[in-house]
């Protein structure tokens, strides 16, 4: 009978401790590489940071600053998940920006690959998998509010990648030439979709309305201040929808995680 606790005991614990602590590793790392990457890129609208030429041009300001500041929410997820890795709802968000990158960019640019495999590697390292079969109880008890933002935010940016990927395959323009409508329709959903998930009660949920409301004000002020009539540009009115929508999920973030129906064990975690 001890033998069979025993057993039991060590099967319940969870992954191995070495498992954590590489997962903690890979996660820092690759964190750490999509930070570079936000600094080099979301810095577009005042410096041109890139070292390859072709990028570094005054059309591409809005471009950049978009990419940057979407894999911003990808910095701030790994990094989150490096130091507290059951925060389920981040990785779920983490495999979906994976999936949707992979299949806007792959099919147009195999060599994006090796980037993609950034964010990869720490999926497959992940040891908490089982917990995101708790992923339906993360949507009872949700504030309808912030559901409704995330969607209505979620369907305008789903409507600016549907106008972006056609421009890319006509290749129209110079930022068609150079992959821009592409890789500006992959960000746009991947927003889209942080955000959706952002509304639920998931293990991290906190962390990703913050995120998420970040990237909605510092694109907001750009496209409302700083570059208005820039190829892409959302342009001063819908910059300054983007930062309703940001002061939406700041609000969201400062009141935290909703309350579960009562009589639900269920918690969502910050």
């Amino acid at each position: 009978m001890s033998t069979g606790s025993s057993e039991s005991s060590a099967t319940d614990s969870g992954p191995h401790r070495v498992r954590v602590i590489i997962f903690r590793v890979v996660a820092t790392v690759a964190g750490l590489f999509f930070v570079v990457a936000v600094v080099v890129m979301a810095s577009g609208p005042w410096v041109l940071l890139q070292p390859d030429q072709d990028v570094r041009t005054e059309l591409n300001r809005w471009f950049l600053t978009v990419a940057g500041s979407v894999d911003a929410i990808t910095a701030g997820v790994l990094l989150a998940l490096a130091l507290r890795p059951r925060r389920t709802l981040l990785i779920v968000e983490l495999t979906g920006a994976v999936i949707v990158a992979g299949a806007i960019i792959l099919p147009f640019q195999p060599s994006f690959a090796a980037i993609l495999a950034i964010g990869v590697v720490p999926l497959i390292a992940y040891p908490y998998w089982r917990e995101v079969r708790t992923f339906p109880s993360w949507w009872t008890g949700l504030s309808w509010s912030v559901l409704i933002l995330a969607v209505l935010a979620g369907v305008a940016l789903l409507v600016t990648a549907a106008i972006a990927f056609p421009r890319q395959i006509g290749r129209i323009d110079e930022a068609a030439r150079g992959g821009w409508w592409l890789d500006y329709a992959e960000h746009a959903t991947v927003l889209a979709l942080a955000g959706v998930l952002a509304a639920s009660r998931g293990p991290g949920c906190r962390i990703l309305r913050g995120l998420c409301g970040a990237v909605w004000l510092y694109l907001g002020l750009v496209a409302a201040l700083v570059l208005p009539h820039h190829p892409g540009s959302w342009g001063r009115i819908g910059g300054a929808a983007a930062l309703l929508v940001g002061i939406g999920f700041g609000l969201a973030t400062w009141r935290g995680p909703d309350r579960q129906a009562t009589g639900s064990p269920h918690r969502a975690l910050p």
